[in-house]
């Protein structure tokens, strides 16, 4: 794309400000613990040898009663002074850190607090109808896109007939499949799964009774009998029936013949 654009100075320098920002930052950063790492260390050196000094002093000058006293006190003081320190040290590595875990919250919050488009429906009940698809005069454009993708498209597939689309790279095959399952809202126009309108579904109710198969074929971990049988389903667990025909229907017997008995069930 950058290539198609001519775009590549652009870029270039575009990396290269935020490779500077960046640079600038760390060697800000850098330079500030190599003083303040030194200093701290330096103190917390000095300070226990600065007590033991004055403590041996007062010890000196101490009766022979009062120095076993002394001395108790001063190791409980030097310890003291020690933790002290190494909470200062801990402060220095929190303000070291703290700018970075600052803008990776707000890339975060970014995506927290973004609130989704798609919003959930509220049917959950059966329907008389089972297997029916319908699109009516549906039309949908990317959100900020200023032409349609797909343009009053309308058509219906009855429970045991399949349906096959037909275009060029681009042409919004894969896009029109994707309305279905609601990936995305159709701009105008209506989806029917079953005879209800696909946003007027449950989520999870609409994901249990539309199986969709992606262009990348992927296998999630596990055996193939826990792929084939994955999350819920309305007609209950499939029998081993069922399993095999998924499975001749899918091409895939030559592959999974090759598998083990384990990675099979």
């Amino acid at each position: 794309v950058i290539r198609a654009f001519n775009a590549e100075k652009y870029q270039e320098d575009r990396f290269e400000d935020a490779n500077q920002k960046l640079t600038n930052t760390q060697m800000f950063n850098q330079r500030m613990m190599s003083i303040m790492s030194p200093t701290m260390y330096l103190i917390m050196n000095l300070l226990p040898l600065s007590i033991y000094i004055i403590g041996a002093g007062l010890i000196n000058n101490a009766g022979m009663f009062d120095r076993l006293n002394l001395f108790s006190d001063m190791v409980v003081f030097s310890s003291y002074a020690m933790q002290v320190i190494m909470a200062f040290l801990m402060l220095a590595m929190i303000f070291v850190m703290y700018p970075r875990a600052s803008v990776s919250v707000e890339r975060i919050m970014e995506v927290i607090d973004t609130k989704t488009k798609i919003t959930d429906g509220e049917f959950l009940g059966n329907t008389k109808l089972m297997g029916e698809v319908e699109f009516k005069n549906v039309s949908f454009k990317y959100p900020d896109a200023d032409e349609y993708v797909l343009e009053d498209i309308s058509f219906k597939v009855n429970k045991g007939e399949v349906i096959a689309f037909i275009g060029s790279t681009g042409s919004g095959k894969s896009t029109l499949i994707n309305l279905i399952p609601r990936f995305y809202d159709a701009t105008s126009g209506e989806i029917l799964v079953d005879g209800i309108n696909v946003k007027d579904y449950n989520f999870e109710y609409l994901n249990n009774i539309v199986g969709y198969v992606p262009q990348k074929a992927v296998m999630f971990s596990g055996s193939v009998l826990s792929n084939i049988t994955f999350g819920k389903n309305r007609h209950g667990k499939p029998s081993k029936e069922r399993v095999k025909a998924a499975i001749r229907g899918s091409q895939a017997e030559e592959f999974v013949s090759k598998l083990d008995d384990k990675e099979k069930a």
